[in-house]
């Protein structure tokens, strides 16, 4: 047993983004990728958290989920200027995440690599310990559209020194990486999805006997210039005007909640033809999921669309726009995709979505998932990559 254990990889897992005190669903894809890995190396998570409220630096400590975590929630600085202030938060953050790495040392026994998800902070912080360090660092992106990363001369250097400095990168979407290269070109991207847990999203057996009206389904936190959930209210506007055996259902909670709500109203569709539901927990999203028959994606764009893949999995098929991340996986076999921003497109898919998603098979749709981005599949691939670069095969 001990001898099982010296071989199994040490990971220090940074993460920029990760569920917290304020944001409870922040990154909670990045933590999927840390259980994932978690099954076939020990993984400790370091996240540090510029929290709005924080008096004092506080260094929490948890087994959580599978996964040793180490949250370090830093003093906001209440003194000088906003130049002074953002000097004291990164210099605090430099300190406070040095001694998390200490933690982190110590839980694990020793550092074998170096995973940062995200450029900016914990990708900076990932390359510069390796410099000091030698442990070699490979890195996770989610950010899109990725040029967020490059607003100044000194962000766009600061990248390109994060992605030097990394042995593989990994985007989780193909169109990502083609973002990524536009900023840096190299032979070490590796395309690496986001994780489903397929075993929380699955398909009923029975759902289509559950409900007379046909139901769409969009989950998102209602950004607006992002999702363009104004588009989908308008074309569920005009399809009402031909038929009238289908609801949409939209969940979640955003800035942009309001207007969309009053939008509906406008289109004299609000709790006719459109129900808002708010924020729902995560088991009353699974289920209704399971009891919708399509999800529909209106985004003007997208880095993974991780929601697209959970609707699969929980059997309905999927309408989604060429937005960046739902081609790596959106075919004819499970479902349809359209050109964003065209609301006589998506009024014609929507129609034909519904006289057609009965013809999707939902096991097949969950199989599909699981094979592409279960739990096991992803551990694997993210594994394999880290034996790659310890034994220094980088080119990948």
């Amino acid at each position: 047993m001990v001898g099982q254990q010296e071989k199994r990889v040490k990971v220090l897992f940074l993460a920029s983004w990760y569920p917290n005190n304020e944001r409870p669903l922040s990154g909670i894809f990045i933590k999927r990728h840390a259980q994932a890995i978690s099954k076939f190396c020990d993984v400790t998570v370091l996240y540090i958290h510029p929290g709005k409220e924080s008096r004092e630096n506080k260094i929490e400590e948890v087994f959580e989920d599978g996964v040793e975590t180490i949250r370090i929630y830093l003093k906001r600085p209440v003194i000088g200027s906003k130049y002074l202030r953002t000097l004291l938060t990164s210099w605090s953050f430099l300190v406070q995440g040095f001694k998390g790495v200490k933690l982190a040392k110590r839980k694990l026994g020793r550092l074998d690599i170096i995973h940062a998800h995200v450029v900016f902070p914990m990708g900076l912080f990932g390359g510069i310990l390796s410099r000091f360090t030698g442990i070699p660092v490979v890195i996770t992106e989610h950010t899109s559209p990725f040029s967020v990363h490059a607003r100044t001369a000194v962000h766009k250097a600061l990248l390109q020194f994060v992605l030097f400095s990394a042995k593989v990168i990994m985007p989780v979407s193909s169109s990502l990486q083609k973002q990524m290269e536009r900023y840096y070109s190299t032979d070490k991207y590796r395309v690496i999805p986001n994780v489903i847990d397929t075993g929380f999203f699955y398909p009923y057996s029975n759902k289509y006997e559950d409900h007379s009206q046909k139901r769409l389904i969009h989950i998102s936190l209602l950004d607006n210039e992002q999702k363009n959930i104004s588009g989908l209210l308008c074309a569920v506007s005009a399809l009402s005007q031909k038929r009238d055996d289908f609801e949409l259902h939209i969940v979640g909670d955003g800035k942009d909640y309001g207007m969309l709500v009053d939008l509906a109203k406008n289109l004299d569709i609000l709790d006719k033809y459109v129900f808002f539901y708010g924020r729902m927990t995560d088991s009353d999203l699974a289920d209704m999921l399971r009891e919708s028959d399509i999800f529909v994606l209106n985004s003007n764009h997208e880095t993974f669309a991780v929601v697209c893949a959970e609707a699969l999995a929980s059997g309905i098929p999927v309408l989604a726009t060429r937005c960046g991340g739902p081609e790596d996986y959106i075919t004819p076999q499970v479902g349809m995709l359209i050109e964003p921003g065209n609301t006589e497109e998506l009024v014609r898919a929507i129609d034909k979505m519904l006289m057609s998603h009965k013809s999707y098979d939902p096991k097949s749709l969950h199989d599909y998932v699981e094979q592409k981005f279960g739990v096991e599949r992803i551990g694997m691939e993210i594994y394999n990559i880290y034996n790659t670069v310890l034994e220094g095969r980088t080119n990948t």
